[in-house]
């Protein structure tokens, strides 16, 4: 929300790295989940097209083996960012209370 927002702007002019870094994160965590999103839409589209065993549709099950593969790569790459997303966010409010505290206030 809206103090989110300002602590953004605070860090931003503090420590502009942290931000840039934040900001890739949240774009790779939304990357990667749009992508699960993709692979589950794929594999649903093809079980409604198949006919058959799903076991002699051969791209159904190339397409399930990608997938799985696929997906516990952007799984990963997901806890890794939201774990790194937490560590940024903690050096954020260390930052925000540093400089909250160092610098008098203009009235």
């Amino acid at each position: 929300g809206l103090e989110a927002q300002l602590l953004g702007n605070v860090v931003r002019k503090e420590r502009p790295e942290l931000e840039e870094q934040k900001d890739s994160l949240v774009m790779n965590i939304a990357a990667g989940k749009k992508k699960l999103k993709e692979l589950e839409d794929e594999i649903l589209r093809l079980l409604n097209e198949a006919t058959g065993s799903l076991l002699d549709d051969v791209q159904l099950v190339n397409t399930l083996q990608t997938s799985k593969v696929t997906a516990t790569e952007v799984a990963e790459q997901i806890d890794s960012s939201e774990t790194t997303e937490v560590k940024i966010d903690s050096a954020r409010e260390v930052s925000a209370q540093t400089s909250t505290k160092s610098k008098p206030i203009n009235i």
